[in-house]
């Protein structure tokens, strides 16, 4: 190995950063890797801080929970952890077999823990693996924690002279006493029945099920959930269904990635569409996907017509959908008290249709908060508004995370993101609009709650970004660009069409939320200060655009004539060209649309994500074309990441998109 590699990996500052997220990095020798001297330095730093905040005595008596997943070596890294623990006279509970994490989140609070430890990279790809945090109430730690244990995490790296200090256990002939997963799970299961179980007419012929793991271990906890749910069995991929942390037919075995890595789910699924309409039975499909670990879900559907074709709903559409069933469970059944307000929860990334949705209901009556993508803010703001006797129905955000709240209790089940129980709540949800003929399917729902609350369409990718340093003077142009009173406007040119040169489309921010500063400013006005906290250590910003008031102005002084033989003119040229409309004749955005995107960087992943929503008002949206609103979305979204990120000049490269 090269001496700066070495240097890299082994020197004064090699190091893993642990953050809210705890550690996650590739495998490998060194102390900026992920590694079992990596996890047992950061287990005994953990362990310095728990004693600090609980005292020795107390941590000893009710100890950690531990788990892993099936990916490679996880196990391995949960013995060396529990070996530490153990050293020091803690209890440990370390579980007998491979969990999702969910099921660590809420081991903690059901055993009373102190806190507990999940090894797992997620959705990472499989050279990675990580370590979870946990506090006692199940949730992510909070920034503060995090760099409480960093600090000591620090304090061990200058104690690197003593090699035997951190030395390798030999944890693989090792064996710590185990405890049960079967028990912790059929506590879990029976809670989820309890708090979320909703009795339907699941009928197999009308609706199936398709279900993948992506090689990792949601199959025997969903499978189970299915049956307390009294809900038909589903189909498995069978080629993914089983853990198996090479992940070889998902790399990476992100289900945000969309059709590249749910196509052989999708595929298993057309099957049995495809023999269900040999067999006259007309039914439809829904895939549920699992990552690996099992905290995150995605969801598509295949209703059977003429022209069969696949919906992946997007994270903000399906946390709608959740949030629309969770309030009906309210408003039939007896689950709620009428003093009692409920909670409906987002991040500042997603969807402001649920603050529509939410201003609408009055029984139950119903607020709508929103915090930073994460949910180490969301699951501690849902704590807070339980402690103020409010229920709290939903959290989720647009990364395909949920955490749902009991409808008797009012508190979060797991108090992190949960796929296992969001997964069989669609299911209830799925099997119900399939039986209710004012919907017919998800996508019917969706589009009802479109036409009551407008339409709102979500444009979702990232970047690569391998140093984020890069980053910072591409934020300070635009923040000095506002501070100077500077107009922000930037182009879209659409090329030619119909063999004319068209006018380039022109945009106009109007006003930009800088998160990480901690203001508002719009055009014109003076910055005003955010509510919540600022972000010092993200790149992260929201822009509110429309088209240019220049442009604007322009085609309002068009003398009715022309715009009357400008449109027939243009009928004309479309009817003799393909229907399909290409992205130059594709219209600017209507002149009642609100646009806002959001540009922050990943805090596990090397990845600028970008987050946009388009969003037209219920009378405006009934008279525009979807796919030529889409076409215009993605338009406006990539002319505002080229004018001012510049991505070719500064090593950006596009990922997929949603």
């Amino acid at each position: 190995m090269r001496a700066d590699l070495l240097i890299e990996r082994f020197g004064p500052n090699a190091t893993l950063r642990f953050g809210t997220a705890g550690l996650r990095a590739p495998m490998g020798a060194g102390y900026n890797l992920f590694n079992t001297v990596v996890v047992v330095r950061a287990t005994e730093a953990v362990l310095g801080y728990l004693a600090d905040t609980y005292g020795w005595d107390t941590l000893r008596a009710r100890g950690l929970v531990i788990g892993y997943d099936a990916r490679l070596h996880s196990e391995t890294f949960a013995k060396a952890a529990a070996r530490v623990c153990l050293e020091h006279q803690v209890a440990v509970g370390l579980l007998d077999r491979w969990v999702p994490t969910p099921l660590v989140a809420f081991g903690v609070v059901h055993q009373h823990r102190c806190a507990g430890i999940m090894m797992t990279a997620s959705h990472n790809p499989k050279e990675y693996n990580g370590y979870k945090l946990f506090t006692e109430r199940g949730a992510q730690i909070s920034s503060e924690t995090a760099k409480a244990i960093e600090a000591r995490l620090q304090l061990n790296t200058v104690e690197r002279a003593s090699p035997e200090r951190h030395a390798c256990p030999q944890v693989e002939e090792w064996f710590a006493p185990r405890d049960s997963v079967e028990a912790l799970s059929t506590a879990y299961i029976e809670r989820a029945r309890e708090e979320l179980y909703v009795p339907v007419n699941a009928d197999p012929s009308r609706l199936r099920i398709v279900h993948t793991a992506l090689h990792g271990v949601a199959d025997a906890y969903l499978s189970k959930l299915f049956a307390t749910f009294e809900l038909p069995a589903y189909v498995p991929t069978i080629a993914q269904q089983q853990p198996d942390g090479q992940f070889p037919t998902a790399s990476p075995p992100n289900p945000e990635e969309g059709v590249r890595v749910l196509r052989l789910a999708l595929q298993t699924a057309e099957q049995i569409a495809r023999a269900g309409s040999k067999a006259a039975m007309n039914s439809a499909v829904v895939v549920l996907a699992n990552d690996p670990d099992a905290d995150r879900l995605a969801v598509a559907e295949l209703v059977p017509g003429p022209n069969p074709q696949w919906h992946l709903f997007h994270g903000d559409e399906l946390g709608m959908l959740l949030a629309w069933w969770m309030i009906r469970q309210v408003q039939a059944g007896s689950h709620h008290r009428s003093s009692r307000e409920v909670v409906l929860i987002n991040s500042v990334v997603s969807s402001r249709m649920l603050d529509a949705f939410a201003s609408h209901q009055h029984k139950p009556r119903c607020r709508f908060l929103q915090h930073y993508p994460g949910f180490k803010w969301l699951s501690e703001l849902a704590l807070e508004q339980a402690a103020q006797q409010r229920q709290v129905l939903l959290v989720y955000e647009e990364a395909l995370g949920y955490a749902l709240g009991g409808l008797h209790s009012g508190q979060l089940l797991v108090n992190d993101k949960d796929g296992i129980t969001a997964g069989a709540v669609v299911a209830q949800m799925a099997y119900f609009c399939h039986q209710n003929k004012a919907f017919g399917s998800l996508q019917g729902l969706l589009e009802s709650l479109y036409r009551q609350y407008g339409l709102y369409l979500q444009y979702a990718g990232y970047l690569r970004c391998q140093d984020f340093t890069i980053l910072v003077p591409l934020f300070e142009r635009i923040r000095h660009r506002l501070a100077n009173g500077e107009l922000l406007l930037f182009t879209s040119d659409d090329g030619a069409g119909g063999g004319k040169p068209l006018p380039p489309r022109r945009y106009q921010v109007h006003g930009v939320f800088d998160w990480t500063q901690g203001y508002y400013c719009a055009y014109g006005c003076d910055p005003v200060p955010l509510t919540l906290p600022p972000q010092r250590q993200a790149h992260f910003m929201t822009f509110c655009i429309r088209e240019s008031d220049e442009r604007r102005q322009s085609l309002q002084r068009q003398q009715p004539e022309e715009r009357s033989r400008r449109q027939r003119r243009s009928q004309v040229q479309s009817a003799s060209r393909d229907a399909t409309p290409s992205p130059s004749r594709s219209p600017t955005l209507p002149a009642d649309a609100e646009l806002r995107v959001t540009l922050r960087n990943s805090g596990t992943e090397p990845k600028l994500k970008f987050y946009s929503e388009l969003h037209l008002p219920p009378n405006a949206a009934q008279a525009v074309d979807r796919d030529t609103l889409r076409q215009s979305l993605r338009r406006a979204v990539r002319a505002l990441i080229e004018a001012f990120l510049q991505p070719a000049l500064h090593g950006l490269e596009y990922g997929s998109t949603s």
